[in-house]
């Protein structure tokens, strides 16, 4: 059975907060926070697949949320659900490592398609990961049986010139 995946809306607009919850709530598991103090808090007591926050909020930025969630979790997923409109902050907050970016107002296609796609690969850059350290460990295993076996050799080797020689 697959579990449903939870995503956590930050944004100090009540309507906001209520509106994409209610989009993402019929397939989703969400919770909401209206400051990044209290989205650090869920973050630190429950796992979520994706973040989607505003930037321009009271107290801490989105953006230094943004930086805190790519730090302290980084398997969760970030889109940018803002009124900012300028090509150069979309562009920046890609560059450190947000998944979308939405501008307000937003439709209902906007939130569902930008979650899907960051969900999808989200979920390809961890099998990305598990590839790689499985790979990794089985280069290593490969490496310390060929290393084992070059040992083997030198000392048998070493032991045919003493044998020869003696």
């Amino acid at each position: 059975m697959e579990t449903v995946q939870r995503i956590l809306v930050v944004d100090d607009d009540p309507v906001v907060l209520k509106l994409i919850s209610s989009i993402l709530g019929k397939s989703y598991d969400t919770d909401v926070a209206e400051i990044a103090a209290a989205a650090k808090d869920l973050l630190a007591a429950r796992a979520y697949s994706l973040m989607l926050t505003d930037i321009q909020m009271p107290g801490e930025t989105g953006e230094a949320l943004i930086r805190f969630v790519r730090t302290a979790f980084p398997q969760t997923a970030v889109v940018v659900v803002s009124c900012v409109s300028e090509t150069r902050e979309a562009k920046h907050l890609i560059e450190l490592g947000v998944y979308g970016y939405i501008v307000k107002p937003f439709t209902t296609h906007q939130i569902l398609i930008a979650t899907e796609n960051a969900l999808k690969r989200r979920e390809l850059e961890m099998r990305r990961e598990l590839d790689r350290k499985t790979l990794e460990t089985a280069v290593n295993a490969k490496t310390a049986t060929l290393a084992t076996a070059l040992n083997d050799l030198k000392q048998a080797n070493q032991e045919m010139v003493e044998l020869v020689s003696g």
